[in-house]
């Protein structure tokens, strides 16, 4: 750090925080790709950091982004690892069939989805996987005619009432308006792949609910360090995660520091232990 410093003529201090300045704005800008361009208002969401880095960077992004609390889980070095081994099994099918107007016919499309759900029932319980476990799910691609792109929509499971093409019709219309901000309903659409998901559901781990504790967490204090924050150097505490037990709370500055992760309160930010184990953070 010091060489890097000494280069662009500042102190080791200024280079870490501009390192993190940068490496902040390049994961608030991943996190807008996925949230405002979808169609999502971010101040409406909780920001759930992983990995052993995440929670050192979440309470600032969420400064950033208006995301008014960041909820640490429990453990979120290995919270990746703990969905995988937890993670439903889902195998994805599709089928290109160009349906538009009276092409796109309730009868002829569930046979084409009966069949493909059929063949996909065979391959999965030739991996030893339990049929009776087995769930589909249909969705269907769709597109304004002479549109380069499409949008997947859920295809209604069980027989309605209205006509199926209306039915679609207005799921790609929301679906356009949400990603896009506009949508035509004078426009006519057509339907171009079908897509099946087979889903088989995994044993979850049940998570026991602590009971309330005080909110002291002194016991939970292992020392202190001078920590350099955009505000500049502070004095701050330093707590074992694994001694923060539910209803205990804690203020920033301050370092909660655990096996596989190191969670950053800055000044200004707070928050306690839920039933769960989270770390529940809002700015004070």
């Amino acid at each position: 750090m010091q060489k890097l410093a000494s280069q662009i003529e500042a102190d080791a201090n200024q280079t870490a925080l501009g390192i993190n300045r940068v490496v902040n704005a390049n994961m608030e800008r991943a996190i807008r790709t996925i949230s405002l361009e979808r169609g999502y208002d971010p101040r409406l969401f909780t920001l759930v950091p992983f990995g052993g880095a995440g929670p050192m960077h979440a309470c600032e992004l969420a400064l950033e982004l208006g995301i008014p609390r960041v909820l640490v889980p429990a453990h979120p070095g290995i919270l990746s690892a703990l969905g995988v081994a937890i993670a439903d099994i889902v195998t994805d099918h599709s089928r290109t069939v160009m349906l538009r107007g009276t092409d796109l016919d309730r009868a002829r499309v569930d046979e084409e989805f009966q069949g493909m759900e059929g063949d996909a029932r065979v391959q999965m319980a030739a991996e030893g996987l339990p049929a009776d476990k087995m769930t589909a799910r249909r969705f269907l691609d769709v597109r304004y005619v002479g549109q380069s792109f499409e949008l997947t929509v859920e295809y209604p499971n069980r027989p309605v009432r209205t006509e199926l093409t209306k039915v679609i019709g207005d799921a790609f219309y929301k679906a356009h308006l949400r990603r896009f901000g506009y949508a035509d309903r004078n426009e006519p659409v057509e339907g171009v792949n079908l897509r099946l998901k087979m889903d088989v559901a995994m044993e979850k781990p049940q998570v026991k609910r602590q009971s309330a504790g005080r909110p002291d967490s002194s016991a939970a204090l292992i020392g202190e360090a001078e920590v350099v924050f955009q505000q500049g150097p502070l004095m701050s505490p330093l707590y074992q995660r694994d001694d923060l037990v539910c209803g205990n709370q804690i203020s920033g500055p301050s370092l909660v520091i655990q096996m596989d992760a190191t969670t950053v309160v800055p000044p200004g930010w707070g928050g306690a232990v839920d039933p769960f184990g989270n770390l529940l953070l809002e700015p004070e």
